[in-house]
Parts: C-alpha cells; structure tokens; sequence
C-alpha cells in the first residue's frame, strides 16, 4: 500500500465522520423542534379536556337577556376571549358583555367553580338559540324563548 492509498483512506473515514456528525446534529434539532411541538400540542389538548362550561341560567325580562355561565372544569379562563352569540332564523347577534358574578378565588379570572354572568340589553321576541365558546373552542348552547 502507497502513501497516497492511506492518505485517501484517512481522507475518505473523515468525510464519512464529518458527515455522520452534520447528520446527527440537524437530525437533534430536528428531534427538539417536534419534540417542542409534541408537548404543545399535548398541553392544548389536555386544557381543552379540562374545560367544561355550562349554561346555568337564562333569563329574559324587560329588553335584558342575563346569562349565568359556571366554569365545571379544572381550567382558568379568561371572559375577554369567550365568544357568545344569539341567533334564529332570521338574525344573528354577537354579545360580548361578560363580567364575574360570583368571584371566589382570583379577582379577574374565570377559575374553576366560578360563574360569570352575560347581561344585554336587546329587543327580541321568539325563539333563539344561545352559544358561548371558550378561547379554546369548548362551548356550550340552549334554547330560549324571548317575548
């Protein structure tokens, strides 16, 4: 064996080695990155199990809708980002005005075992059908009668 076979040889195992450790170290970040993701996703999925929202009471009396809406789950929710809405067959109608009625543990959070109340004032008659929605995307509805 010449000189120039083992430089070649040792020129050859140092690419391979150089390019199992290329390979190797995109391949952890790789691995990281959907493992960050996995985790978030798990995260999400185990708080949208934990929600649990009820519509406890509906109430129409002299143009004033009032909702009453009982956190059943184990989440801290926050009421700016829930999304309610009325609607029958002919009108749809956002309602955003939701504040704390019974607040027991943490002022300002929607914490477990709280209820938070919807109070609008509207003019309706008929049937409706209500939904809130939490920000993320547990909801709960009902039916009632307006008028």
């Amino acid at each position: 064996m010449g000189f120039g076979t083992v430089v070649a040889t040792i020129f050859s195992i140092a690419m391979i080695l150089i390019s199992l450790q290329l390979f190797v170290t995109m391949s952890m970040s790789t691995i990281k990155t959907f493992d960050y993701k996995y985790k978030y996703k798990v995260k999400k999925i185990v708080e949208i199990l934990q929600t649990k929202i009820e519509i406890t009471n509906v109430t129409y009396a002299n143009d004033t809708l009032t909702v009453d809406i009982e956190n059943r789950g184990c989440t801290k929710l926050n009421l700016s980002k829930f999304d309610a809405f009325i609607y029958n067959s002919s009108s749809i109608i956002y309602l955003n005005n939701f504040s704390i009625y019974k607040d027991i543990v943490n002022p300002g959070i929607f914490d477990p075992y709280e209820i938070a109340r919807l109070k609008e004032n509207l003019s309706l008659s008929g049937d409706y059908v209500l939904i809130v929605c939490t920000d993320n995307g547990v909801c709960d509805s009902c039916t009632f009668h307006a008028g």
